[in-house]
């Protein structure tokens, strides 16, 4: 069994260790509260230096450590406040220490009396730490908060242990250096959450140094919007989740209107106080998981997670709206133009950029002051339908009827999947809508070439062979409740209509 004294030093040791070199270390680090934690651990090593030395020197030293731990504690408390930017409770901690100091010295020769009192003083302190944790612990980065929860939440458990063992077998109490096993235990359980609370301290500091690092990287500096390393970024791990999971995405670029004519009549400095506006306001009407960056110049970008065509439609046009009633100049209304496109899950992060491109060109060839999708798409009651011309024709009439009726049912499927249907009528649509498919495909791959082994048969196969097969697979997993019907809505809309009907097919028959 270790000797009570020879647990007091290590513990002397290891918190004049952390707190020294922890003080080295918050010079460069002035508000993150490293210096109330360095202050506190050298305090609350002194305060078990003078548990030590009160063997010898009598019971006034152990009122001093005493006061040590309390001030100990309270920094420590200083130290989250700081590092969480919210005002320390000052009074509460300057109570705290005289409330000690005066226990301690009228109590110095009853140790239950100074276990009860000062360990629920200590208990309800900690208490405020932790209500004050909890409040940011979502925006509070990284690994190294939980190591601090814990040493808290032990350093809790082991007081209001301590206290219910003095209010019921005070009787058992022993003195401060006996070696039976539950000192023992207390005294290694100091140890333990010192080491945790210093450790996980300086983890959670270094964490939050490199989180704001990193968005000064990957933040534009006039706007503080993401920049384009950061949008990529974002656009990757998003197509990845639709491939995989089958969860909508979408993409807006939006572009000033008429910004040059800004820079040109009131200049750059104004013209960046504009850019700044729009980018804030736009940035408001957005949801935390949104994405919104600057592209370049007037341009900025936004990523949509989980995001179908019929929400994409709405937030695109409540952006319009915003800038025209929120941004504006002396002799004019601002406004801006935005390109909207979803991503397929046979997309790059190219080839869906410049649709959404295209459709901004649109947009500002046909008016500006609106969003306009990369396809020929209309919303009646917020549902969108697809649009049939004569340009989008193969020249075979079989084939454009089925197309025409694969559209119909499309259009028809994005009302009735609107309404209050049970997900049992909702699979059955889907089913009717699958052996459609089915049968157009058959009837179009015989019409590309009488050759079975012909490549562009053979190609076109496997290409509708990947539609039903990814159809399937999102079926599978609404059916199972992880996945939204917005997911299926749009690969139904974009990836069989638009991008294989009305584009690949038109392909097809063009060449053969």
């Amino acid at each position: 069994m270790l000797d009570v004294k020879t647990i007091f030093l290590l513990i002397v040791v290891i918190n004049f260790t952390f707190g020294i070199t922890i003080s080295l270390a918050s010079d460069s680090e002035r508000k993150s509260g490293l210096y109330h934690v360095s202050f506190a651990n050298i305090a609350h090593g002194i305060g078990y230096l003078l548990f030590i030395t009160a063997a010898s020197y009598g019971s006034l030293f152990i009122w001093a450590g005493e006061t040590c731990i309390a001030i100990s504690i309270s920094m420590w408390i200083a130290g989250i406040y700081k590092f969480l930017k919210i005002p320390a409770p000052s009074k509460t901690q300057l109570f705290l220490i005289a409330y000690v100091t005066l226990v301690s010295f009228f109590y110095k020769e009853s140790k239950d009396a100074r276990i009860i009192y000062n360990s629920s003083a200590y208990v309800c302190i900690e208490l405020m730490a932790i209500y004050a944790f909890s409040r940011f612990w979502r925006q509070i980065k990284g690994r190294g908060k939980y190591l601090v929860l814990f040493a808290i939440l032990a350093n809790m458990l082991i007081l209001t242990y301590r206290v219910f063992f003095a209010l019921l077998r005070s009787q058992d109490i022993k003195g401060l250096y006996s070696g039976d096993i539950s000192q023992m235990v207390l005294y290694v359980s100091v140890l333990i959450t010192v080491i945790f609370f210093s450790v996980g301290f300086i983890l959670m500091t270094k964490e939050r140094t490199d989180y704001l690092n990193m968005e000064l990287i990957l933040k534009d500096g006039l706007t503080s919007l993401w920049n384009r390393r950061k949008i990529d970024e974002v656009a990757a791990y998003e197509m990845g989740r639709l491939k995989r999971y089958g969860t909508p995405v979408a993409l807006a670029i939006i572009d000033i209107d008429n910004f040059k004519q800004v820079n040109d009549v009131y200049g750059h400095v104004v013209g960046d106080q504009i850019l700044t506006k729009i980018s804030a306001v736009c940035r408001a009407q957005l949801r935390d998981t949104d994405i919104i960056g600057r592209w370049g110049g007037e341009e900025l970008v936004v990523i949509f997670p989980n995001t179908g065509l019929s929400g994409l439609h709405e937030i695109a046009n409540r952006l319009c709206r915003a800038v025209n009633n929120e941004v504006s100049l002396p002799d004019r209304t601002l406004s801006v133009s935005i390109g909207l496109s979803l991503c397929l899950s046979t997309d790059t992060w190219s080839c869906w950029f410049d649709r959404a491109d295209r459709a901004l060109y649109d947009a500002k060839i046909t008016g500006k002051n609106k969003a306009l999708f990369d396809v020929p798409i209309q919303f009646e009651k917020n549902a969108p339908a697809i649009i049939w011309s004569d340009n989008l024709s193969t020249g075979l009439n079989d084939i454009d009827s089925d197309h025409v009726n694969l559209i119909n049912l499309t259009n028809e499927w994005a009302t009735y999947a609107q309404r209050d249907y049970s997900k049992a009528q909702l699979l059955s649509y889907i089913a009717r809508l699958r052996e459609a498919m089915l049968s157009h495909f058959i009837i179009e791959e015989k019409s590309i070439s009488s050759d079975k082994a012909s490549p562009a048969r053979a190609e076109h196969h496997q290409r509708h062979k990947s539609l039903i097969d990814r159809l399937d697979y999102l079926v599978n997993l609404f059916s199972r409740g992880n996945l939204e019907l917005d997911a299926i809505s749009q690969f139904l809309v974009y990836e069989l209509c638009i991008e294989h009907i009305l584009t690949e097919d038109k392909k097809a028959f063009d060449e053969a």
